[in-house]
């Protein structure tokens, strides 16, 4: 899966025909260039972002002592062109180990198997693996939130219902459209606590962690809540009343 994935990300470089792709980079230099760590943009949530940063920064400093660069100002979005393809390339492969251990908690080894390999050469999901774009990362923490939620249900406990939230934050601060992974876990809660739902402390834990999740992945939300609530509103306008299509 990894190497089906590597091999097409070199595609169109040192330019690129990827709609949004240029945008992404840029803003993720524009952090790294200016030292402002707040987007100043909500039509996708920071945590993408973010992980770019460090793909990015890593990429710096290891290149530094070579020459490639002195000074952060010198580096260009076609240099960080490869370098955020290859992180959604890392949280693409990762999505495949999740499916493993999805599959192999519900029905055992077999079709744990089945199902990463399936997901490895799946047309989609390597092609949205390859760009510098949210799709790869919510892919992975979606997975991974289902993973951790079905660790409460199977176990149950406050410690795993807020860790479950945790992960739906985090997945929501990889895209927005990541909060469907909520359904689950009230799903999960509602099956182990029954008539207790209300009463008992896992559901409003779990949404605490999600509360929790968000922030840490979109720290400076709330601090431009008019900003956010514009980007996002104009977002669910346009999908919704303005028929565009695609998932914003």
């Amino acid at each position: 899966g990894f190497g089906l994935r590597l091999w097409g990300i070199t595609s169109g470089l040192p330019q690129s025909y990827v709609a949004d792709e240029y945008d992404f980079v840029h803003g993720v230099l524009k952090m790294m260039k200016g030292g402002d760590l707040n987007p100043h943009a909500w039509y996708h949530p920071s945590l993408q972002p973010y992980v770019a940063l460090a793909t990015y920064t890593t990429v710096f400093l290891a290149q530094v002592p070579s020459g490639r660069w002195s000074h952060v100002s010198e580096i260009t979005e076609e240099d960080m062109l490869y370098w955020g393809r290859f992180t959604g390339v890392m949280a693409g492969t990762g999505a495949i180990l999740l499916a493993f251990f999805l599959g192999r908690r519900l029905f055992g080894n077999r079709v744990g198997l089945l199902a990463a390999a399936l997901l490895a050469v799946f047309p989609a999901a390597v092609q949205h693996s390859q760009y510098n774009k949210p799709d790869p990362l919510v892919a992975f923490m979606a997975a991974l939130a289902v993973l951790v939620i079905l660790g409460y249900f199977f176990e149950g406990g406050r410690a795993r219902a807020f860790a479950a939230g945790v992960a739906i934050g985090l997945t929501v601060a990889a895209k927005y459209n990541g909060a469907l992974v909520l359904v689950p876990f009230l799903l999960a809660a509602t099956l182990r606590q029954k008539r207790w739902l209300l009463v008992r402390p896992d559901l409003y834990l779990g949404l605490l962690g999600l509360l929790a999740g968000f922030f840490a992945g979109c720290p400076f939300f709330l601090s431009q809540f008019h900003l956010f609530l514009d980007h996002v509103g104009d977002d669910l306008y346009a999908y919704g009343f303005g028929g565009r299509l695609g998932a914003g």
